[in-house]
């Protein structure tokens, strides 16, 4: 439960999540895409590694504490509302990109807490759509920024005409984070087709370690997270 508390903080989830609007607003540009591309995975992977197999997972593959587990969804569900809603609300263009990161990162621990193959593979899949997505928004909002000396949404209507290959790319990444079919597509073209994660054999020490694991959850539920555990020291 330790770790669990101290990973929500870090992820951050609803209602533990009021510093990460504050911290974003108040940190330079390289510290907000350092925030949102790799700190805050730190938390979802600490869940993923430590949190989860350790605490939430109970010898045969059962859930060891299904209340525990339903309240964190119940969590993860009003943080992605809630979320949404308050970014919707913002001037800030940078509080606006922070709430949504609230919301985002719901769906992430939505998925971890699921316990199945699915949920993991899409939580981990998330991740790292946000962190690229959520840095380079926040790299773009640095250069306008920069440039304007403000932040407010309604003083930078028109950014078009005056920034079009800036607000072309401020779009994409916005049609990005939201999961635009096209983007998704792109994506995967560029990185890799998720559903060839089963059918080829990775090349790199980790990537074998990533797949094996979420080969082992997809097998059984609990196998997976325990296999570092189940290993003699």
């Amino acid at each position: 439960m330790g770790f669990l508390a101290g990973f929500a903080v870090k992820v951050p989830l609803f209602p533990v999540h009021t510093w990460l609007p504050l911290a974003h607003t108040e940190a330079p540009t390289a510290g907000s895409v350092i925030l949102a591309g790799v700190l805050l995975k730190l938390g979802t992977y600490g869940l993923l590694r430590l949190a989860v197999p350790i605490g939430m997972v109970a010898a045969g593959g059962r859930t060891a504490f299904p209340n525990v587990s339903f309240w964190i969804a119940v969590f993860c569900v009003v943080g992605v509302i809630y979320g949404a809603l308050v970014a919707w609300v913002q001037q800030d263009i940078k509080k606006l990109v922070a709430y949504s990161s609230v919301s985002h990162l719901g769906f992430c621990v939505l998925g971890l807490v699921a316990l199945n193959d699915i949920g993991i593979q899409g939580s981990v899949m998330y991740m790292i759509n946000h962190g690229i997505s959520t840095g380079a928004m926040f790299l773009v909002i640095g250069m306008i920024y920069d440039r304007y000396h403000t932040r407010d949404i309604d003083e930078l209507s028109g950014l078009a005409k005056r920034m079009p290959v800036m607000a072309f790319f401020f779009v994409f990444f916005v049609l990005s984070s939201i999961g635009f079919a096209g983007d998704e597509r792109l994506r995967q073209r560029v990185f890799d087709d998720p559903r060839r994660v089963h059918q080829r054999q990775p090349r790199q020490p980790v990537e074998r370690a990533v797949v094996r694991r979420v080969r082992g959850v997809g097998d059984h539920p609990g196998r997976g997270l325990h296999a570092a555990h189940d290993r003699p020291a």
